[in-house]
């Protein structure tokens, strides 16, 4: 038996950093069930990356913006554990599932916010991409080396590293869950994950 068996999740994540997350979960037991928009998930373009994301879930199309959609998710948000999601900061609120109007349908819920910037500061409501955040944050100055021009690491070190994080901070709210039987929100950015990659390299300077 799986750890995570018996556990729902509400998937409303795109692209990598948010499906990773979910796709952990599911590897570990999770029936995690993808929400997408009539136009689908942007990542399905890769359709090697997309799979890699997304393998071993279920998935049903809903046009969040139509009346009917609200009674749909709020069927889903009551019998459901987890849920997750990757907008930009303040998006959910507009449609009426932020954690608020979330815990409203279901108290206990877990709801993870997988984020940019974080949810406070003055980039809280700009996209964040790890590309932007390997610049940023000087890890294509370090691949490069001092004095050299930076170097981009193909690999999405910030688009991985923010879901694994997601998921260790998920598990500790499920196991808070248990102990208490209260459910509360989550937050990883990328901007933490990236500065958490190189901590050792933040205290040297």
């Amino acid at each position: 038996m799986h750890p995570l068996e018996g556990i729902r999740v509400i998937d409303l994540t795109t692209m990598i950093n948010g499906p990773y997350l979910t796709l952990l979960l599911s590897d570990m037991g999770a029936e995690v069930v993808k929400v997408e928009p009539p136009d689908g998930d942007p990542w399905r373009i890769v359709a090697g990356g997309f799979i890699g994301c997304n393998r071993g879930k279920r998935d049903i199309c809903i046009d969040l913006k139509k009346d009917n959609a609200k009674e749909v998710m709020a069927k889903l948000i009551q019998k459901s554990d987890i849920l997750v999601e990757n907008a930009r900061w303040g998006v959910w609120k507009r449609l009426g599932l932020d954690y608020e109007s979330v815990k409203k349908i279901n108290p206990n819920i877990i709801y993870v916010s997988v984020l940019g910037h974080g949810s406070t500061g003055p980039l809280s409501e700009m996209p964040g991409y790890d590309p932007l955040l390997q610049a940023r944050s000087g890890q294509s100055v370090a691949q490069g080396g001092l004095g050299k021009p930076p170097v981009f690491h193909i690999i999405p070190l910030n688009d991985m590293a923010t879901p694994m994080l997601g998921a260790y901070g998920a598990m500790l709210a499920l196991l808070h869950k248990i102990k208490t039987g209260k459910g509360q929100r989550v937050e990883c950015s990328l901007t933490n994950a990236s500065i958490s990659l190189q901590s050792g390299d933040f205290i040297d300077y």
